[in-house]
């Protein structure tokens, strides 16, 4: 039983477990243990690890100001190399260039397999060895240091309400969003994602239409739109590339109920996109088709990214979410299947009481 950051953690991060009815599944030809990863802790806290390839994952943690916690620990090369050999106990890593602005202060590292929190930069770092469960070890020089920066969103006007099992989510009453502009440089080269999230509406069918998440181009019509539309409560996800539709799904029927929560999600595997609703395919009608392939890759003018509301086209911050509550926000850079996503609901839905 592994400890992380000082606490028992009978869940491996990334373990894959079925509870609820999710069936279990076979790992490697292992069958995994059905347990609840909701009941454990994980680096410290109350909640469930991210999902593999997860960039964003923002499971609710206040008291922290305006900052929402990613804890997706998403890495990418920061383009620095180690400069120097290390043994398992050095607490000062030589770069082969500056990396004050690659590996900032409060950054994670990776060196081969060990990670390492950064408390000061410069051309040398240092850091604090075996960090997260790893173990220290030595390592050779000229090794690629990953680096992984939390994209911590910043709320305006939202605020935290606790649900009846502890799980706070956050509270959208008109005005209200997270910015989420940090996430476009994990997100910018990828063909495939997954954005999911868990969502109340007092009324499905609001007057106007409220977006959940999106991505847009301040200055120009381009966006990644997933939201609700007004009127008919329909869940839509668009895409629109310099002022042109390239894609549009909607689903046939309304797509929440009065009140109640439900998980939704919108997948693109670079073939073509799709929408869930509690973790089925929902009938829905693929009406523009211009290109149904496109991805973040496609749409170069993406520039700011949004919970709660869209940014595009200098109309500044538009079609918020009105008297809705959500939860367990999370952006994959890979297509999820809906098997898997059945799954993520079956595990995560008794803590919305449904």
């Amino acid at each position: 039983m592994p400890i992380i950051n000082g606490v028992i953690n009978e869940v491996r991060p990334r373990t894959v477990i079925g509870i609820n009815g999710a069936a279990v599944p076979v790992v490697n030809g292992v069958q995994s243990t059905g347990v609840d990863k909701w009941r454990m802790a994980w680096n410290g806290n109350h909640f469930a690890p991210p999902e593999p390839g997860s960039v964003l994952w923002y499971p609710g943690v206040p008291g922290q100001g305006s900052v929402i916690q990613d804890f997706a620990e998403s890495y990418a090369d920061s383009g620095i190399d180690t400069d120097e050999e290390l043994d398992d106990s050095e607490t000062g890593v030589d770069c082969d260039a500056d990396a004050t602005t690659a590996c900032p202060i409060g950054s994670i590292i990776v060196v081969d397999s060990e990670k390492m929190y950064v408390s000061a930069t410069g051309t040398t770092l240092t850091v604090a060895r075996g960090y997260n469960g790893t173990v220290a070890a030595a390592h050779s020089t000229n090794a690629n240091i990953w680096v992984w920066i939390p994209k911590n969103g910043t709320i305006v006007n939202a605020t935290w309400v606790q649900l009846p099992s502890g799980l706070p989510v956050l509270n959208f009453d008109g005005d209200d969003y997270v910015n989420i502009d940090v996430a476009l440089n994990n997100l910018a080269a990828t063909t495939k994602g997954t954005w999911m999230a868990w969502i109340n509406l007092v009324d499905a069918t609001p007057i106007a239409t409220g977006t959940p998440i999106t991505f847009g181009d301040t200055n120009a019509t381009e966006y990644i739109f997933f939201g609700l539309l007004g009127t008919t409560g329909l869940l839509r996800g668009e895409l629109a590339v310099a002022g042109t539709q390239k894609w549009q799904v909607t689903t046939d029927a309304v797509a929440l109920s009065d009140g109640v929560y439900a998980h939704i999600a919108l997948i693109q595997d670079g073939t073509s996109p799709i929408l869930l609703v509690n973790g089925v395919q929902v009938a829905q009608t693929l009406g523009v088709q211009v290109d149904k392939t496109l991805w973040f890759s496609g749409c170069a003018g993406l520039d700011n990214g949004r919970i709660g509301c869209i940014n595009i086209n200098s109309g500044g911050n538009t079609a918020f979410i009105v008297n809705g509550r959500k939860g367990l926000i999370t952006l994959i850079n890979t297509n999820l299947t809906v098997a898997q996503v059945l799954s993520i609901v079956q595990q995560e839905r008794h803590l919305f009481n449904v």
